[in-house]
């Protein structure tokens, strides 16, 4: 019984997980979804219109570098999307119920998303979505106790089947573009701290941990400012 293991830490967090107290993040969330949805019709209707070439665009990224332009900042402040029209209620979500509102085919539920890429975490792993993604794929408690059911033989969609990839993907993508993440670790940190649970100390600590990217490199030939041909290696266009 994983609720009895002492090699379970994850099972018990994610079985009694409070998930509504992160329901104001998931709410926000879904919201987030439609926007980042209707964005990117947007967005790839102007991208068929684009007359750029990737040559052109290797060039175009090669001196959008802080290394080669000086008005570029050092370091990136990766600012979070502009709040968004709240189209989703509190009260019209929980775990397992998603809302009703939002175009298209019922969205994956934010709670057993969530749990998942936290569940990652406890386990050890780092909580991005190709970690998730074979979690869940591979550990039929770990998806059961999130919220999630294998798709089994069936090819018909429905919500509570275990995401693919991509989608989780995606949920990464929003929860990071607009600031998701973010609010839903200080909400925690603050609650810690309030009810004992961390105590204050006068340390500051930074996480200094670094992720591989999935990226080549490729050899960029481009003319200084005085017309010299030179060469930069960068990170591959895609």
């Amino acid at each position: 019984m994983l609720l009895k293991s002492a090699d379970a830490l994850w099972y018990r967090n994610l079985k009694f997980f409070p998930d509504l107290e992160f329901r104001i993040v998931g709410a926000k969330y879904y919201s987030a979804l439609y926007h980042f949805n209707q964005t990117r019709k947007k967005q790839s209707i102007k991208a068929q219109a684009c007359q750029e070439n990737k040559d052109q665009a290797t060039q175009r990224l090669l001196f959008e570098r802080a290394t080669m332009n000086k008005s570029v900042p050092i370091i990136f402040d990766n600012e979070p999307e502009g709040p968004v029209e709240q189209i989703v209620s509190l009260n019209s979500i929980s775990p397992g119920i998603t809302p009703d509102n939002i175009l298209g085919r019922k969205p994956k539920c934010f709670f057993a998303m969530f749990k998942s890429f936290i569940g990652a975490s406890t386990m050890g792993f780092a909580p991005e979505p190709e970690n998730v993604y074979n979690l869940l794929n591979s550990n039929l408690s770990f998806a059961g106790v999130c919220g999630f059911v294998p798709k089994g033989n069936s090819d018909a969609y429905w919500q509570k089947h275990v995401p693919g990839l991509r989608k989780l993907e995606q949920f990464d993508q929003i929860m990071t573009e607009y600031g998701l993440w973010e609010e839903a670790k200080w909400e925690q940190i603050v609650k810690n701290l309030e009810t004992g649970v961390i105590q204050k100390e006068n340390v500051l600590v930074g996480d200094t941990t670094h992720y591989h990217a999935h990226s080549g490199f490729e050899t960029v030939t481009y003319n200084n400012s005085k017309g010299k041909e030179e060469k930069k290696s960068q990170s591959k266009t895609t």
